[in-house]
């Protein structure tokens, strides 16, 4: 969105609201800005959910668990829960 139309959006001029975001950025609030991909043209359309559950448990095994998920390409969440399951990972194939 254009400075220009996120002005026009919230009700300010652009120049006020070009300083808010830049202020805004600053402060980190705004931490970045991501591009949208289409996952039907990279192939990868199915959205899938995967329990894990791990023999070992300790916070050593759990750090080495989600640094090891998130180093897959078709990783976009994981999460430690508690239940039945230990890690829920969210994946697009």
């Amino acid at each position: 969105m254009t400075y220009s139309a996120l002005a026009e959006e919230v009700g300010l001029s652009t120049s006020p609201c070009m300083e808010r975001v830049k202020k805004l950025e600053r402060l980190g609030v705004i931490r970045g800005y991501h591009a949208q991909v289409d996952p039907e043209v990279l192939n990868a359309g199915l959205v899938v959910l995967v329990q894990i559950r791990l023999d070992r448990k300790s916070r050593n095994i759990f750090r080495e668990f989600s640094k090891a998920a998130a180093r897959l390409p078709q990783v976009q969440e994981c999460f430690l829960v508690s239940g039945n399951f230990d890690y829920l990972i969210k994946a697009r194939v």
